[in-house]
């Protein structure tokens, strides 16, 4: 036994009509006015049913697991599903910003972030000063410039040394290293350069 609803008419449910099922010749919608929706599997017992949301026939969008997670997909692929400590994601993460509030691990030990001593360890997931490069043949930091063609007294990169303190000479770079082209500009040979001092200049 069927019940046959024509275009635009709808079945309500509640003294007030309050949940209405209707097809509109091109549509289909469920509208509810009070309270929550709920679609529930699994009531009379623990059987072991999943709530499966489908936007094409046998393609998976959202299912929500009994006792288990709750996954999204991609053209029925899973992409992200919830666990008992989070999140797992599929593929490529992308957004336009992104805040963390504890550590941050990448890849075990690649880049490690401790959120409690305020540290960040490449190499390390133990980092014990604010920067630790570890590695087994010797951490390494390299300063890189981009320019294809540098010219002659061209800085290759520089570490400054500096300080907030305003009282005295006021705050600035205390000290500093440079490496700069020195050989007219043909790129063979550099100088190492340092400079100390109350406020040094790069």
């Amino acid at each position: 036994t069927s019940l046959a609803f024509p275009d635009n008419a709808k079945a309500l449910f509640g003294a007030g009509s309050d949940l209405q099922i209707y097809h509109n010749a091109t549509h289909s919608y469920i509208d509810n006015n009070t309270g929550n929706i709920y679609i529930r599997s699994n009531v009379d017992d623990d059987d072991g049913g999943n709530i499966v949301l489908e936007a094409k026939a046998g393609e998976n969008g959202i299912i929500i697991a009994d006792d288990g997670d709750v996954s999204l997909h991609f053209n029925g692929n899973s992409k992200l599903a919830t666990t008992n400590t989070g999140i797992d994601v599929t593929g490529d993460v992308g957004g336009d910003s992104a805040t963390i509030s504890g550590d941050l691990t990448v890849d075990t030990d690649t880049l490690y972030v401790d959120s409690t001593n305020n540290r960040v360890g490449l190499g390390t997931d133990s980092p014990a000063k604010q920067m630790h490069i570890e590695s087994s043949t010797g951490g390494t930091l390299r300063l890189s410039s981009s320019d294809t063609s540098v010219g002659a007294g061209e800085s290759l990169g520089q570490i400054d040394w500096y300080s907030n303190d305003s009282s005295g000479s006021g705050s600035g770079v205390r000290a500093f290293v440079n490496v700069v082209e020195n050989d007219g500009g043909l790129g063979r040979a550099y100088d190492m350069t340092f400079g100390t001092g109350q406020v040094a200049t790069a």
